[in-house]
């Protein structure tokens, strides 16, 4: 059974058509682009208003926990996009966009841990910042790709 959007459409596309995957690859760069951008708000959030969330009582939502579940769904999206857009477009910039913000995305988080003033922030923004850059130029090469 063929998995295209139309089934009727009768151009031949197969289960494992660029057609086929499209829908869901672009979903998932769009869904790990909004985690990725939400992983930098978070950051510098907590980082510039740190009294204001205390006087708001929002410190629920800045715990460590919380901070390494969202580096490792950033994480996690940014490897299946990858892995479903790389069977697609084999763009090595992609893979060395995608390899660069996990880095420092994990970087930052590791410096936060430790202590490490003035580089958590910068360095964790920077690497989320490259996530999103890694999804949107994953979705164009895909797209090129389909053409």
């Amino acid at each position: 059974m063929n998995d295209c959007a139309n089934e009727e459409c009768g151009d031949g596309c197969l289960p494992g058509d660029a057609q086929s995957t499209k829908p869901k690859l672009i979903t998932v760069d769009r869904w790990g682009a909004i985690t990725s951008a939400t992983c930098a708000v978070h950051c510098l959030v907590f980082a510039l208003l740190p009294g204001l969330i205390s006087a708001l009582g929002l410190g629920l939502f800045f715990t460590p926990a919380l901070e390494w579940t969202l580096l490792v769904l950033a994480l996690f999206m940014a490897s299946l996009a990858l892995f479903m857009g790389w069977r697609r477009h084999a763009s090595v910039g992609v893979v060395v966009t995608f390899c660069l913000g996990g880095i420092a995305l994990l970087l930052g988080r590791v410096f936060e841990e430790m202590g490490v003033e003035g580089y958590a922030l910068p360095v964790g923004v920077l690497g989320a910042m490259l996530l999103i850059s890694g999804h949107i130029l994953n979705a164009r090469r895909t797209r090129q790709a389909r053409s």
